[in-house]
């Protein structure tokens, strides 16, 4: 299992799981972030139109 691990293409596999996981984890990042900003203009665009 040693002489896998030291193999360069297992390197360069391993470099491109990592890239793709970094770019998984940026994009679910601003999907929340996305959805933060729109449920809270939700609630002010609601608030808003109450009658008091």
């Amino acid at each position: 299992m040693d002489e896998k691990r030291d193999k360069p293409s297992n390197d360069e596999e391993s470099k491109k799981r990592a890239a793709e996981a970094k770019k998984r984890a940026e994009a679910r990042r601003l999907a929340e972030e996305k959805r933060r900003y729109f449920e809270y203009y939700d609630d002010v665009k609601h608030d808003r139109n109450k009658e008091w």
